[in-house]
């Protein structure tokens, strides 16, 4: 059972990575990324990363909130 619980973990902690690399980097928005999270919260193993699996939903949102974006990367359009 451990190495599936080791697996189960992995997929988590490189899913969470996924997503703060893309949303800190502008290639993702917050709303997006946390669209993604709730939607495949059946899906990743959040329990094993430390997210409380009762109020998934709102650790989901903290965790998407603290993500730091460079003010450089939030500017996606600008048009003189």
């Amino acid at each position: 059972m451990g190495k599936v619980k080791n697996y189960l973990q992995e997929k988590a902690e490189e899913f969470i990575h996924e997503i703060e690399e893309k949303v800190s980097k502008g290639k993702m928005t917050k709303g997006c990324a946390y669209k993604l999270s709730v939607d495949r919260k059946d899906e990743i193993a959040f329990d094993l990363i430390g997210f409380d699996s009762e109020d998934i939903d709102t650790q989901i949102k903290m965790w998407i909130d603290s993500i730091k974006v460079p003010w450089w990367n939030k500017i996606k359009d600008v048009r003189f």
